[in-house]
């Protein structure tokens, strides 16, 4: 293994939801991680998890392990996903 590659995080969903309230469809967010996979990207941030929740949020906002199993996520993304604890 290559000690000086660059690893590359996304956390296109997590930062982007801030705009819609990580209300995005299930449809989207495997769209996106299959097209994270075919790009190569080291690792995705799907989302976040706080102990402060007031109003609604969408799954990403609280990206709970029954939401992330329920996911088709690509083979080589299976062990590369993270949330931001807020």
């Amino acid at each position: 293994m290559n000690k000086n590659k660059i690893k590359i995080l996304d956390c296109t969903l997590r930062d982007g939801g801030y705009y819609n309230n990580w209300d995005f469809s299930v449809k989207l967010i495997e769209d996106y991680l299959r097209t994270m996979s075919s790009l190569q990207v080291d690792y995705i941030e799907v989302g976040l998890r706080s102990l402060i929740n007031s109003g609604f949020k969408g799954a990403a906002a609280f990206s709970t392990e029954t939401f992330l199993k329920s996911l088709k996520i690509p083979a080589n993304l299976k062990n590369k996903l993270g949330v931001m604890i807020n």
